[in-house]
């Protein structure tokens, strides 16, 4: 256990990724400085196990002492120093992080239609400048994926942990400019959702589910029933379109992210429209399924069933709602019966 000796800084504790200098004294007056990352797994101390020294730091701020017991012996921990990191790798591994060495202002280039203008020094003090449109797939996905969290004038620190030693990088956003979706022509709005969408499925094909999520998410903001006022009415129509086949793709990439409730919303959009769109039906089933709403899941997906009879991916489906629905069935007969039985004969009648 721990016990505060001297108060730290305002500032957060260290997460898992942040690298963090410690000083460690045995009461016998030996110190041992020690720079570690959180959550790294490698132990660097004989008699501290590195969960310990972990759960330690992260309870801490930048210069704070605590007194640590730890089986049989006691430690002062003083948090010396933490250089706080983000993770932009794309799976969320903290293999690609980057810290903030000079703040910028205003606000961030979107994730899509903006361009940048980004200039990179790597560890041999070599200067390249970037000059890209996000959203493109043209830039190299690690810088495009950092200089979204970025403000104008901020130069930060970008860690690539995956290779040994790690590769440095310093990133400085000189200007960016987002696309003003506003002045773009009704035809220019479909068009770019069109190529978006294709991005997308391409994305989703690839298996970066998240990447497709944003894509989508984004056609389906752009050409909304607000985005799309005063569209005339054929490229209006072609503009619905898009926005139900991204609904039905976003349904499907947020089933393989196991998030029901979303791609039950997506579907209930589709069908809103179109209520015997088959895709749409099937999608909800198997969100209610995975929201334990078997009733509602079954529904669906008996329509489903009747809509394609000859799918067997749909009657699959429906058969392992149809087992769940039975045993679902099985247990309130079963508690009913209990509870029942727990009262006199008159009441039970």
């Amino acid at each position: 256990w721990t016990t505060r000796l001297e108060e730290g800084a305002v500032v957060r504790s260290p997460v898992v990724g942040d690298e963090v200098s410690v000083l460690l004294s045995l009461w016998d007056g030996d110190e041992l400085e020690v720079q570690h990352v959180v959550g790294a797994g490698s132990n660097c101390l004989e008699h501290i196990p590195v969960q310990v020294l972990d759960a330690t730091v992260m309870s801490m701020r930048q210069g704070e002492l605590c007194r640590l017991d730890c089986e049989e012996q006691a430690f002062r921990v003083k948090l010396l120093s933490c250089k706080f990191y983000e993770d932009v790798s794309a799976g969320g591994d903290g293999s690609l992080v980057r810290t903030v060495l000079k703040e910028g202002s205003g606000g961030r280039p979107r994730i899509d239609g903006c361009t940048v203008q980004l200039s990179v020094v790597d560890e041999s003090g070599e200067k390249t400048c970037h000059q890209f449109e996000t959203g493109q797939g043209r830039a190299p996905a690690d810088l495009e994926r950092t200089v979204v969290k970025m403000r104008l004038g901020e130069e930060c620190e970008l860690r690539d942990r995956s290779t040994v030693p790690p590769v440095v990088r310093h990133l400085h956003l000189e200007s960016f400019s987002n696309l003003n979706w506003a002045t773009m022509s009704p035809e220019a709005k479909v068009a770019y959702g069109a190529h978006r969408k294709t991005m997308a499925d391409e994305l989703f094909k690839g298996g970066d589910v998240a990447a497709a999520v944003e894509k989508y998410r984004l056609v389906r903001g752009l050409l909304g029933p607000q985005g799309r006022k005063g569209f005339p009415p054929e490229v209006d129509v072609e503009a619905q379109r898009l926005v139900v086949l991204c609904d039905k793709n976003l349904s499907s990439c947020y089933l393989k992210l196991k998030k029901w409730a979303e791609a039950r919303d997506c579907c209930d959009a589709v069908l809103a429209e179109n209520p015997d769109d088959v895709k749409a039906r099937f999608r909800r089933g198997q969100a209610l399924m995975g929201m334990d709403d078997v009733i509602g899941a079954y529904t669906d997906l008996s329509r489903a069933a009747a809509l394609l009879p000859d799918n067997k991916e749909v009657a699959g489906a429906l058969q392992a709602c149809e087992r769940a629905k039975a045993k679902a069935d099985a247990a309130d007969t079963d508690f009913f019966k209990r509870a029942w039985g727990q009262l006199p004969a008159e009441q039970s009648q």
